[in-house]
Formats: structure tokens, sequence, C-alpha cells
């Protein structure tokens, strides 16, 4: 592995969702080297073995730094994947962070960090999991919501593996996701999709 990171991150970055994070050497890399500047990081995400009748040979690849403190963590494996996909602990992290307090109230927020099902073909169970997705994130909120919080942002991130103006993806495009969340990208935008709740960002810039 290289001695330092192939990328450089915004310096003024809070909050870092990676995926595809499936390598021991790759995670302890990207451990020792933003340790120092978020010292609150989640990895290895998703347990091996048998889950039910599915074998899982690589965790969730997952990977979440932050430099505010996490109030709560949980993770959920989704149940749907096939094929090769299936052999990933693929799922949805979310968490809670705070980020200070006023008059006495907690200020908060809420990232989802997700890998969804890859194959073009595989529409449908894309569509499943954002369904999972969706109802996960919601039921997160209300668990760990308190009288009085002061919500700063509600973020939905990850790798969807469809973009917004393919016409193969009609039907994740659709989705009763993006009801909730606003996508601030432009149509024909190739990010991977990021989509943000409660403060719309017009540019991916404005969600740092």
């Amino acid at each position: 592995m290289p001695a330092v990171l192939s990328e450089h991150f915004p310096a003024d970055a809070d909050f870092i969702c990676l995926q595809e994070v499936f390598d021991g050497r790759a995670t302890t890399c990207l451990r020792q080297q933003l340790g120092s500047i978020f010292p609150h990081i989640l990895s290895e995400v998703g347990a091996l073995g048998l889950w039910g009748r599915r074998l899982k040979l690589l965790n969730s690849g997952l990977f979440l730094a932050s430099r505010y403190p996490l109030l709560a963590v949980r993770y959920h494996g989704f149940p749907n994947g096939a094929r090769e996909d299936a052999l990933a602990a693929k799922g949805l992290l979310v968490v809670q962070v705070l980020l200070g307090s006023v008059q006495g109230q907690r200020v908060v927020g809420y990232i989802g960090c997700t890998h969804l099902q890859a194959p073009a073909a595989d529409a449908a169970i894309r569509d499943e999991q954002l369904t999972l997705g969706l109802h996960w994130l919601q039921l997160f909120r209300e668990e760990q919501e308190q009288r009085g919080d002061v919500v700063a942002f509600d973020i939905f991130c990850g790798d969807l593996n469809f973009d917004n103006c393919s016409r193969g993806d009609e039907l994740n495009q659709q989705h009763q996701l993006f009801k909730v969340y606003q996508d601030p990208l432009p149509p024909g935008a190739w990010a991977g999709r990021t989509v943000g709740h409660r403060h719309p960002a017009q540019l991916p810039e404005d969600l740092r």
C-alpha cells in the first residue's frame, strides 16, 4: 500500500463516507492517514460467514469518518443480494452525530451510507434495497431523536449504482426515497448519487 492516500480530501470536510473498502490493508491505511483529523471512524462493518443460508466472504466495504462524536450507530444488512453481490455484506450504515448545543438543546445530524446491488439489470433488487434503506433511516431517526433536538442535516449517500438520467434507471429514479431526500446533482451528473434532506443544496460542494 502507498504511504499516503492517492486522493486528497477537502481540508474543511467534516465527514467522509466511502464504499468498497474491502481490503484490510487499505482500511488500516485509511485509519492511519485520517485518524488525526477524523477521530471517529467506522470500518469493516458487516459480519462475515453465514447469514441464514447465505455465505458472506466480504464485509460491507462501508467506511465512515467523522470529526464529530457519534451518538448512535446502526447497521442493517440487505437480505436480497444476488449472485456475486451476495458474497459481500452490503447494507446500510446509519449514524447520529453530535455537532454541539444551542440554548441547552442538542444539535445533531444524521448520515446514512450504503452500497446497492451493482448489475444494471438488477433494478428491481435495488428498488427493494431503497425501500428497506428508507424504512431503516426513518426508524433510526425516530428511535434516536430526542425532544428539543435541533436537526442540522439528514443525508443519505453512497454507491447507488444508478444515475438520475439514464433510461434504464427509471424504476430506481422514481423511488419514494427521492420524495423524502433531494438530489443535489443536476440531471446528467454521475457521482454515485448523494441526496440531502431538509437543507437543499444546489451543488455537491454545498454538502461539504
